[in-house]
């Protein structure tokens, strides 16, 4: 972390406005232009520089992923106390954030605005004031889009046990001028992993790159605007994912050094990542063995870190239940010594509560 906002899974309005007071109550570089969401709270676009290009980041459409907004008050920070980066950047760019697009879903943490819609899925018909805000600042002379996601704790990197705790994307597209954009995309993306590390590397993959016309990358990608999707995903004993807005952070800082160097990268590194799969869940609790009216079973019982944030708590929820051989635990618990428990119901969807789980189990059993 390089700013004083620390990370919490639900980042507030409250706490945000908060922040970005103090951050400009300190600097005075930046220009800042604000718009209202559905339900009239303020959106800040925050801007600098000169430049014919512009380079535009915005975070959290989806108001319960909150890490992009954390990295780019990192970013923020940096290049306010880098003056010779941040000078030279702003010569050759206008840079433009805009933080928490979403901030009715984010009071809620909700994925979706006050009216219900996905603001991701508003490429082709702008419903929302929010889209309208970001549509505006896309609409001329955007060279360089990014857009920051969070992704669930399932992903990993391709088939195996490791978290993708950054999955990137070069948005496809359709036209022309959208190829050419794209394969920028992938040429900076390529010399920002250059200069990850051999360990950080581990955790990084590539997201589907599946065509959906109504989402902001295509958008921005078939009108010839270069756009990265940046996912931040899970690790391990990391709920509020620092490990991945630290990743996030020297991703973003990377691309824009590299754009002031032109260094575009050597190597095809963007090809090269592992696809996302889904095959890590937060729990797996292994050879659960029951007795039932027919005998003795045994399975396992896949579970999800479910925060619920009107009592600011974890809860562990069941996703799946079976045979889950082919999936991976962030935390594992193998019961095949214990004595089998007596017939209860597990039904995926259901929260696990201590009270109700047999007493054999309580020794393992923690909150998040």
């Amino acid at each position: 972390m390089i700013s004083n906002l620390s990370s919490h899974i639900h980042l507030t309005p409250e706490r945000w406005y908060a922040w970005l007071q103090h951050f400009f109550t300190d600097n005075n570089d930046w220009s800042i232009d604000r718009g209202f969401s559905i339900e009239k709270r303020p959106i800040y676009c925050i801007s600098a520089g000169n430049g014919s290009q512009k380079i535009v980041f915005w975070s959290q459409m989806h108001g319960n992923e909150a890490t992009g907004t954390y990295a780019l008050s990192d970013l923020l920070t940096y290049l306010s106390r880098e003056r010779p980066l941040f000078e030279a950047l702003k010569k050759h760019y206008t840079l433009v954030f805009l933080p928490m697009l979403n901030p009715d879903g984010a009071q809620r943490f909700s994925r979706y605005n006050a009216l219900g819609s996905d603001l991701n899925r508003e490429g082709l018909k702008t419903i929302s004031p929010e889209m309208e805000i970001l549509k505006k600042a896309l609409e001329s002379s955007t060279a360089l889009a990014f857009n920051l996601h969070d992704q669930r704790n399932i992903f990993s990197v391709g088939r195996s046990s490791l978290p993708a705790s950054l999955s990137l994307l070069a948005p496809s597209t359709i036209t022309t001028k959208g190829l050419e954009a794209r394969k920028h995309s992938i040429r900076l993306i390529s010399a920002a992993l250059e200069r990850f590390t051999v360990e950080e590397i581990r955790y990084v993959a590539r997201f589907s790159d599946e065509y959906y016309p109504k989402a902001m990358g295509e958008w921005c990608t078939d009108r010839g605007i270069s756009a990265i999707l940046v996912e931040a995903g899970g690790y391990y004993n990391d709920p509020h994912r620092i490990f991945a807005r630290n990743l996030m952070t020297k991703f973003l800082l990377f691309c824009l050094e590299d754009l002031l160097t032109k260094d575009t990268g050597h190597k095809n590194l963007y090809q090269t990542l592992p696809v996302n799969a889904q095959d890590l869940r937060d729990l797996v609790i292994r050879n659960v063995r029951m007795q039932s009216p027919s005998g003795e079973i045994t399975f396992d019982i896949a579970c999800t870190g479910k925060y619920l944030p009107d009592q600011n708590q974890w809860r562990w929820m069941i996703d799946e239940i079976g045979d889950l051989d082919m999936i991976y635990g962030y935390k594992e618990v193998d019961l095949k010594s214990e004595e089998p428990i007596s017939f209860q119901l597990f039904s995926p969807g259901d929260f696990l509560y201590i009270d109700k789980l047999p007493k054999s189990w309580h020794q393992w059993f923690t909150t998040i």
